[in-house]
Order: C-alpha cells, then structure tokens, then sequence
C-alpha cells in the first residue's frame, strides 16, 4: 500500500473565509476534501512550484501551495509537531524543499505591491521582487478583481467581486482596496516620454488590468435564459451569464453567485413528468436575509428548444476561451444552458447512473417530514429534491438502514417502506412512503455500493423467503393459494399442510363436529399439496362418517 497521511479539521483560506475538510498526502499529490462534501482540492505534485509554512497562531501553522498555473492555496490547522511529518513526506515524494515563510506583524501600512503571475502581494519596503523567503505582509488573488481604476493622480482603486454568496458566521466582506502611489516609487516608474506623460499609479493600474485579464465588465450579459422556474429559492427569474458572475434576476429580488462558488451540476429528470431540473451546487452557499441555500434548483421544460447565440467578441472566444465554449448552441434548453455554464465556469455536470427503478426511471418518489419529492441514487452519492434539497456523499455515509420492511408487519399488508440514512457525522435523515416494489432495485444498488446495511441479515433471509417481491406477483399467483406469512418472534414461514392428528382423533371421537373445525378440515384439505385416489379416499370417509352421525342424531330424537 502506497504510503499517505491523513490530517483532519484542516480549514481551505479564501476570500469568503474558511471551509473545514481533511487533507491527505499521497506520494502522487494532495487531496483535500470538505466535510459534509462541497469543494475540493485535488494538486498533483508534477503541478507543484512550491510549498511555504508560515505561523498563524501560537502552537499553530498554515501550508501555503503555488501551483505552476500561479494559483495559490492556503490551509490551516496544522499543529507544529506536523511539520517534520510534512517536511519529510514532501522532500521524499514531491522533491521540494518546505520553506518557511516570514510574515509581516508589526502593523507597518507602507511597503511595495508586488505583481506576481496570479498575486498582488504587500512587501516592506525596500523589496524589489517577491520570493519564497520574503516577509509578506497581505496577498490579494488577481481572480478576485472586478475593476482597476486611477481615480487620482497618485491613487490605485482595486474593486473586487461581489455576489451573494457567504457563510453564516461571515459579517464582514472586503469590498475594495486603495493604494497611495507616489510618482517616486520604483517598481512602477512614472513615465514622462514625449507625447506620453503617466504616474505611477496608472502604470500599475495598466499592469493590473493586463496580469487579471478582467475580459468584460462584471455585469455585461454573455446569455441570457428568460423566465426559467427556481424551485429553490422558490421564484420565476431570469438567469443572466456574465464573463465571472452568474445572476438570477427575478422582479423583486436579484442574486449574484462567482463563477468559483459553482461546484458542481446535476442534471436530473423528473420521473414521469417532462421536466429537467438542473441543480448548481455552491459553496458558500447563496444568502438571502438569514436563510442560507447551498443548491439552487432551476427547471427546464423536457420538449423546449433553444437557439442561443452568445455575445462575445471573437477574439475573447478564441484567446480566453479556446475549445470550451463555441459561438452558437441548439437543442434542448436543460442541454445549452448547462453547457454554456460548464465553459464559462468550467464545473463539471453530473448526471444518473446505472440506477433504474422498477418503472425504468432514474429516480424513486419518497417524502422527507412533510414535503414530497424524488431521491436519485446516483454513482457517488443520493440527492434528494425538492425541500429540503438533500446531497448525501456514499464516503459521508455510516450506514443505511431498510424500515417497514419485514419483521412484525407482514408484506401483505405493507405498501411502503422507509429508508434511514446514518451519516459518519451522527446525522440522520429519513426517507419515507417508497413503493414496495422498488425495494429489490434499491436494496442491490445499496449493496453494489458498498454501503454498510445495518439490518443486513434480515434483509437476506427475505430474499432468500421471497419476501422482497413486488406487488405484481399477487396478479400472477393462481387463485385459493394465499401468500406466506411470517411468524413474527422467529422469522419462520408458516406452510399449511394437512393435520394427519386431526383425522385419527376425529375417527375416536363419537361427538357431533362443530361447523368451526367441519370449515376448518375443508380449508386444509382444500390448501393440502397433491391430488389423486389417496385425496378421494379421505373425503369419501368423512362424508361417511358425517351420514352416519346424522341418521344416528334422527333416530335418537324420534326414541
């Protein structure tokens, strides 16, 4: 087995603040993964320029990762006797050195802005280019930036991105930044050639709008989808694509999510409805007021088609977005906007699996609490829609449980049947009211996954009674032979067969039968496998025995 470590509550930096996951290092990379599921980090060590430690808090230190690409990732969390671990596995495996990183503490407001490929970063002064062993005092993501202005001769103004996006212990979010650039500044040296004159601080601000690549305004539509259905937050909306922001514009309400808040999305078809609801996974979640939504359902119309022409100018089409977008897109709506969204944001879609249910569809209707909806079990996981949308990671999972299936109750009269979901994290969460007859698909598609079943012996001793079986069986079974029942404290099937001890007691006894045991004997005989002389036999005695008991009941009463 390849060697690896595992740190747990390891929190991912970013604008928006941190998200808490488990990072493993692995001798190919890392892989850091969100508790709960959501984003994830996944960095091979080929992709790798460099890693850096520095001290956040007393016992304490993050891990900062540069990619090639420039792109920069931060987790903390780690405790200091961590970092001979760290050190050694990474100088082992990746062949990089874990250099430490000085940062800058002593609140000084003065220094040098450095541009590096993908970072603005704050340095003391006197620091003419930034490396790994330059004391830093604050790092800003090119990514993050919306609008560079000079608004003065000596002023930088760096806006950044707002959209709706937080979460719930977020107060504050940093808007924008100023610099006051004196024309004396020597990594952006004024120019005063003839014809041209600019200071240094339209320098830089030229600098900044060429290493960000801000493409078009935030707010410049690329396609637009009108009136499409959100059944959460529940409205009627526009969805609006811009080059970095996604907004959904409804009459009183507007939202606006950054292209890196989209993690995922499914494409998920309704069963035996023509609609499509596509569901975008964001983390942070989208905000309005105190009520959070980490997915937003949007519904398309199965038989709607589209023509959709996106406004872009060719040269952005072939530089910026070369192979992932094209300038024209048809077919069904679901389809064209799903992969317009997929190009400019570059999330991956998922769709359902090999799961089929007993009607041939993707997805089996069961309630949650009140509300009633779908559950598709897909490959890595179960989503469940509408209210509450609920996305249920199979590495998340503990163990599912199979509920009104079986035991005390018998099956003849159990239509339905529940399913409870234990997360690794002691959650619960409870899907109720599933036909019967989707219970054979769902139990082997939970087994095929590796899912631990809780009451898994159970369960197989009804498969192995035939007790797992649809309603449709009773249409097929012959007429007069009822379905098993169970003996509710061992399990056992009860089987009806003749009561040989009856007969011979009934020959002994010179009593008058009561109709209880005469109908009793009937349906026993009647029930009794086999046919023949043998079954003759025995009916022709006992209407013997009955003629005779009656003459004998006459003749007493005329005496």
């Amino acid at each position: 087995m390849a060697e690896q470590h595992q740190f747990g509550s390891i929190f991912l930096a970013g604008k928006t603040g941190t998200s808490q996951g488990a990072l493993k290092l692995h001798s190919d990379g890392l892989i850091w993964k969100k508790t709960g599921g959501g984003k994830s980090v996944e960095l091979t060590s080929k992709d790798i320029k460099e890693i850096t430690h520095s001290k956040s808090s007393g016992t304490a230190f993050l891990l900062s990762v540069r990619e090639k690409t420039g792109s920069q990732f931060k987790f903390s969390g780690f405790r200091d006797q961590d970092l001979p671990t760290i050190r050694s596995f990474i100088e082992k495996f990746f062949k990089k050195e874990v250099a430490e990183r000085p940062v800058v503490v002593n609140g000084q407001n003065w220094g040098e802005a450095i541009l590096n490929k993908s970072l603005l970063t704050f340095v003391p002064a006197g620091n003419q280019s930034c490396d790994a062993s330059t004391p830093t005092t604050f790092e800003v993501a090119l990514s993050d930036i919306s609008q560079v202005s000079a608004p003065g001769k000596n002023k930088v103004l760096i806006e950044f991105h707002m959209d709706d996006t937080g979460s719930a212990a977020e107060k504050d979010t940093l808007v924008d930044i100023s610099f006051f650039m004196p024309n004396t500044n020597s990594v952006y040296e004024a120019i005063k050639d003839e014809g041209v004159e600019k200071t240094s601080a339209q320098v830089m601000v030229d600098q900044l709008k060429e290493r960000a690549d801000l493409g078009g305004s935030v707010d410049e539509a690329i396609a637009t989808f009108a009136e499409v259905t959100c059944l959460v937050p529940r409205l009627k909306l526009d969805v609006i694509l811009g080059y970095s922001i996604l907004k959904l514009q409804a009459t009183s309400n507007e939202f606006k999510i950054k292209y890196s808040s989209l993690v995922k999305m499914f494409v998920l078809p309704k069963p035996n409805l023509p609609q499509t609801v596509v569901v975008l996974s964001l983390d942070p979640p989208i905000r309005q007021g105190k009520t959070f939504y980490n997915h937003v359902l949007l519904q398309f119309p199965e038989d709607e088609e589209l023509d959709v022409s996106l406004d872009i100018d060719e040269e952005v089409l072939k530089t910026k977005y070369d192979g992932k977008l094209v300038a024209r897109y048809e077919g069904p709506s679901a389809d064209v906007f799903c992969k317009v969204l997929k190009g400019l944001s570059g999330a991956k879609i998922s769709r359902p699996g090999q799961y089929v249910s007993s009607t041939a569809k993707k997805a089996v209707r069961c309630s949650v609490k009140a509300d009633d909806g779908y559950l598709f079990p897909l490959e890595r996981s179960f989503f469940y829609i509408s209210k509450p949308t609920t996305y249920l990671l199979y590495d998340e999972i503990a163990e599912v449980e199979f509920q009104r299936q079986g035991g005390s109750l018998s099956l003849s009269s159990a239509k339905t049947f529940d399913i409870r979901v234990v997360m690794k994290n002691d959650g619960e969460h409870q899907f109720r009211n599933i036909q019967r007859a989707e219970y054979q698909n769902l139990f082997n598609f939970i087994q095929a996954k590796g899912l631990r079943i809780n009451n898994l012996t159970e369960q197989q001793e009804m498969q192995g009674q035939g007790l797992g079986d649809s309603d449709s069986e009773d249409e097929e079974r012959p007429a007069g032979r009822s379905k098993p029942e169970i003996d509710p404290t061992t399990g056992e099937v009860y089987v009806e067969s003749e009561d040989e001890d009856f007969v011979a007691e009934e020959d002994s006894d010179g009593g008058e039968p009561t109709d209880s045991s005469s109908d009793d004997s009937d349906a026993s005989d009647g029930s009794a496998p086999g046919s023949g002389s043998e079954d003759g036999d025995k009916k022709r005695k006992k209407t013997e025995k009955k003629d005779k008991k009656e003459k004998k009941e006459k003749k007493d009463k005329k005496e």
